[in-house]
């Protein structure tokens, strides 16, 4: 396809419908609407005298500017200092009063919180579940009427639980039962109508005509009277990287085009169909998938910027087998698409194949919209041809040449490129139950959402990678329970944040199993788009003894600039006792989170707070340490160098 067909596609994809709704600023929230609760009795690892919990809400509150009155710190020392709060009874006495009370205070202007506050931000520390002992006898679906189930599971979501403060608050719990109880009576949480809210599950149906959350409840707050959450890290250094790789992405986010010479990455949308299992997300990402192919009336991107208007690089895969899951000879399964061409399907004249549809005929989704424009396919009857272009309506693809392509010929395309798949920047799909296969790298920013009933394990595994966006589930969640990423995406694309935009793909949207792992004002839709051209810039450099033999190196990046503020790298270390050096520990080897095993080439977490431990040393010599750090773009820092000298004696 021409540069002058591709524009004219992507205009006609991504129509600027939506672009009043982007611009419309008023309507964003803001730094001071947003509440963030920590646990100032929770663990203090690092030894700076502050709870883990507090680095993490005061490292977001200083990047992203939220007033220090709207940090909220909670009381949950517990025997020997685990955190208490996840008993029903325990968190209402310890979480959600304590919020609900700051929530009805005064800000310093004189304003209720509660007038003000938008979203809360929960801190890593704060537990994740609340038991709220339903006894799971059977009920009504929760999204499919006059059918029953056995679904009032007692372990809960506490974010989720979080999200109706007041009415929780209001209806208190039975001291007898400890079950949540409702305004009135009756055991809260235990119906349909608990676990929804109807009106922001519709929030995308039609993205044209959507609005934001904020925009909702400020105009009603009575149909509004909850707020969105979203969770920070499972530990310090994600949670820095969730929030680092946001604001990362909001200034440098774009897609280049073919001949742009900024080729660092090129952000990738990755789809991972999976026909037969969790049917309502398979017409989720089957719509998703139509979207993106340019199918539909909803304008998909709402941004006036060609670096995001232009056709997202896309790799999809059809089969049964997930991406990344291991065959009989271990070797791990690539994306990898196939067709039927249909009886009749060959068009040599206009050079269009079409495909079938299946036996459920229309009732499937038309496998075309999976396939993109730059392909290279292969029939089965040895037809090789590069795809020009799709047509969704007619499940056709445009080929460069039909030689060799015959109705009912398995057309094929298959993954070429490295893997881990590079450059992943949104990932919807499916893996076997629990698994958690190491398939992607993730650029600065990155959303996954993965279809599982332990998707926790997913979200954890990635999120340690440096996913950026995650959603996972303390309990069975049913599919209704896992955010439909059509509606999350159309609300993303047109300029909404992550936290509304993935609520208004949730369903079950409260008071249920779901853990939105996020910083709630990320925006990427939003970005600037430049390119980074500017260096890190390095400081606080330091190489400090801690055990004999061991050195801590530690590295902070600048902030002085608008650029060395957003900027984020990965770190190298050079050392030895001689000015040669002798030892590196390179930009692509650090060891693997939580495994002591090195993986060459392998990327990892960007960060601004850079802290390594070399091990191993000599006790009681001097070493010299040089430091350097690289972009995502590539710039590379002037090294720092600095020495260090390890303890001569056994223990601290």
């Amino acid at each position: 396809m021409s540069k002058r067909l591709l524009l004219f596609a992507a205009a006609a994809l991504f129509s600027a419908g939506a672009t009043a709704l982007a611009d419309d600023a008023a309507f964003r929230v803001q730094p001071n609407e947003v509440l963030v609760v920590f646990n100032d009795t929770f663990k203090d690892a690092d030894g700076n005298g502050r709870s883990d919990s507090r680095d993490v809400a005061e490292y977001y509150a200083a990047r992203r500017g939220v007033p220090a009155e709207n940090l909220v710190p909670l009381d949950l020392k517990g025997a020997r200092g685990n955190p208490i709060g996840g008993d029903y009874p325990e968190f209402y006495e310890h979480i959600l009063t304590p919020v609900a009370k700051k929530l009805g205070s005064p800000t310093a202007d004189g304003t209720a919180f509660k007038a003000r506050i938008v979203y809360i931000v929960v801190c890593y520390g704060v537990p994740m579940r609340v038991n709220t002992h339903h006894d799971g006898q059977a009920g009504e679906h929760p999204v499919r009427p006059g059918k029953k189930v056995k679904w009032s599971a007692s372990r809960r979501s506490l974010d989720q639980w979080l999200i109706d403060v007041h009415a929780n608050f209001e209806g208190g719990y039975d001291e007898e039962t400890k079950k949540p109880t409702r305004t009135g009576g009756g055991v809260l949480g235990g119906k349909a109508m608990d676990i929804r809210h109807p009106e922001l599950w519709r929030l995308y149906i039609n993205s044209a005509s959507a609005k934001h959350f904020k925009e909702l409840k400020r105009k009603a707050p009575d149909r509004f009277p909850y707020y969105l959450v979203a969770r920070l890290g499972l530990g310090p250094v994600v949670a820095a990287g969730q929030v680092d790789g946001a604001i990362y992405a909001e200034r440098y986010l774009r897609v280049p085009s073919d001949d742009d010479k900024d080729t660092a990455w090129r952000p990738r949308i990755v789809l991972d169909h999976q026909p037969g299992f969790a049917a309502d997300h398979v017409a989720a990402q089957a719509r998703l998938a139509g979207l993106l192919a340019g199918s539909g009336t909803a304008p998909l991107f709402s941004t006036d910027h060609a670096g995001l208007l232009r056709p997202w690089p896309r790799t999809a895969d059809n089969q049964r087998a997930e991406i990344g899951q291991p065959n009989k000879e271990g070797a791990a399964h690539l994306p990898t698409l196939t067709a039927v061409i249909a009886e009749d399907g060959v068009d040599a004249v206009g050079r269009l194949v079409t495909l079938e549809r299946g036996r459920a005929g229309r009732r499937r989704p038309p496998m075309v919209q999976y396939f993109s424009p730059g392909l290279t396919v292969t029939a089965s009857s040895g037809g090789t041809a590069r795809i020009e272009a799709i047509d969704v309506a007619k499940n056709a693809l445009r080929l460069t040449a039909v030689d060799g392509f015959k109705p009912g010929d398995t057309i094929t395309w298959a993954w070429r490129g490295p893997f881990p798949i590079s450059d992943a920047f949104f990932y919807y799909g499916f893996y076997g139950l629990g698994k958690k296969w190491d398939c992607y790298r993730f650029v600065p920013g990155a959303i996954g959402v993965h279809v599982d009933s332990s998707c926790m394990n997913w979200a954890r595994r990635q999120l340690d990678r440096g996913l950026c966006v995650a959603f996972g589930v303390v309990q069975e969640p049913f599919s209704a329970g896992i955010p439909y990423m059509d509606r999350g995406w159309a609300g993303i694309a047109t300029g909404h944040d992550v936290c509304e935009s993935l609520y208004a793909g949730l369903a079950l949207n409260t008071r249920w199993a779901g853990v939105l792992f996020a910083d709630p004002l990320y925006a990427p839709f939003r970005s600037l788009q430049l390119i980074d051209r500017t260096a890190p810039v390095l400081e606080n450099v330091t190489a400090t003894p801690r055990r004999a033999g061991e050195l801590v190196v530690s590295a902070d990046l600048a902030d002085g600039t608008p650029d060395e503020r957003a900027d984020i790298a990965l770190f190298r270390v050079e050392y030895g006792p001689t000015r040669d050096l002798g030892s590196v520990v390179p930009y692509t080897a650090w060891p693997e989170p939580g495994n002591t095993g090195q993986v060459a080439g392998r990327r990892y977490r960007y960060t601004r707070r850079f802290r390594h431990t070399i091990r191993s040393l000599k006790p009681g010599v001097t070493y010299r340490v040089r430091v350097s750090a690289r972009d995502p773009h590539g710039n590379e820092s002037d090294p720092s160098d600095v020495t260090g000298t390890t303890r001569s004696g056994a223990g601290r």
